[in-house]
């Protein structure tokens, strides 16, 4: 099991055909997660992507690496965006506090990124 294993859902009152878009936008990624180095495995369109996080260094001083994926459910008239973040550690385990605040800090992080992602497009469809 991941280190950091991180599963988190945002309705999103917007077709997937708005939302995939915004996802793909690579000039979103550095400001969305800075400190990791993204590497796309695969870009389902309007389904959403999975990367490869090849490095990240944001919330510990030791490196990690592992997977990313956003995928975008139709649902109620507007889709889910699940996001799954799976991250071990390049240089040895971390301690349990360690652990404790990069899914927390990681947690906090998508959760700002994807509700203003909703309000943009939420407000835009108005």
């Amino acid at each position: 099991m991941p280190e950091v294993d991180l599963v988190d859902a945002t309705w999103i009152a917007a077709a997937p055909v708005a939302v995939a878009p915004v996802i793909a936008d690579q000039t979103n990624w550095s400001r969305w997660w800075p400190g990791m180095t993204l590497r796309i495995d695969r870009d389902r369109g309007p389904l959403g992507i999975q990367w490869f996080v090849t490095s990240c260094t944001d919330f510990s001083r030791q490196g990690m690496s592992g997977s990313m994926e956003i995928w975008l459910e139709p649902a109620y008239e507007g889709v889910v965006l699940h996001y799954f973040l799976r991250l071990d550690s390049t240089s040895g385990r971390l301690g349990r506090r360690a652990v404790r605040r990069a899914q927390r800090s990681h947690a906090l992080r998508a959760k700002r990124n994807f509700w203003a992602v909703k309000d943009q497009l939420e407000a835009a469809g108005r």
